[in-house]
């Protein structure tokens, strides 16, 4: 409901995962637009997604070259020989 709601619950969550599962790749994606589709207002949108991408960095279009969203909700990236495709869908 506002900004400092969605501070103490993304802190919440950090919190929850093991300290040990950052030494390890995670790669995140959101689900049912955590409050980032757009009938929710441009203000509330880029809250919600500033806030997430402060918590929860994702690759961005830059970061590899099989692309992505500079909103970081979606990306893809080759390892090895397989390629990972996260989706915002």
């Amino acid at each position: 409901p506002n900004e400092t709601h969605a501070i103490e619950e993304y802190e919440i969550f950090r919190n929850a995962i093991n300290p040990d599962a950052f030494k390890i790749p995670a790669f995140f994606t959101i689900g049912n637009w955590e409050g980032e589709p757009g009938w929710v207002g441009e203000t509330n949108m880029t809250l919600a997604r500033n806030l997430r991408k402060k918590f929860l960095p994702n690759p961005d279009n830059t970061t590899y070259p099989e692309g992505g969203s500079e909103h970081e909700d979606y990306y893809a990236f080759t390892w090895g020989n397989a390629l990972f495709i996260v989706q915002n869908i």
